[in-house]
């Protein structure tokens, strides 16, 4: 079952307990050469260099991981994937129940193809190129 990580302007907050048992449930299904992105948020135990229990999992787990620098979000590949849910969601009409948004969030995020993911993801290089031509500046995707 796909995890679908609460919107920020909802009053369900992930902590690293949650992040933890996510990455428990998800991770023994990835293949071999998976890399985990992540950004600096507290959860995920990336703050400090201190040792953590986000940390000891993700070596227990042998889970490999990469950091997407600070507030690039035009450098993450989720962001095209929310994004497209978004849109999807807009189609919808307006939701005035959460259960209802809930349910049909879920619903855009299992809609969500391999193929939408692969595109976002081979943008990268392009994305990479476009940032250095802008000094770092906010880039068009």
């Amino acid at each position: 079952m796909p995890y679908q990580r609460p919107n920020s302007s909802s009053s369900v907050k992930i902590n690293q307990s949650t992040y933890t048992l996510l990455l428990e449930i998800v991770t023994p299904e990835w293949y071999n050469n998976c890399v985990l992105v992540k950004d600096n948020d507290r959860p995920y135990g990336t703050k400090g260099k201190a040792f953590n229990k986000v940390k000891a999992l993700k070596a227990r787990l042998n889970i490999q991981w990469e950091m997407n620098p600070p507030n690039s979000p035009d450098l993450n590949p989720i962001e095209t994937i929310w994004r497209i849910i978004k849109q999807r969601l807009k189609s919808r009409g307006v939701i005035f129940e959460e259960a209802v948004l809930r349910r049909a969030i879920q619903e855009e995020w299992d809609k969500i193809t391999l193929d939408e993911i692969n595109r976002a993801i081979s943008t990268m290089p392009d994305r990479v190129a476009a940032l250095n031509e802008r000094n770092g500046r906010p880039i068009p995707y």
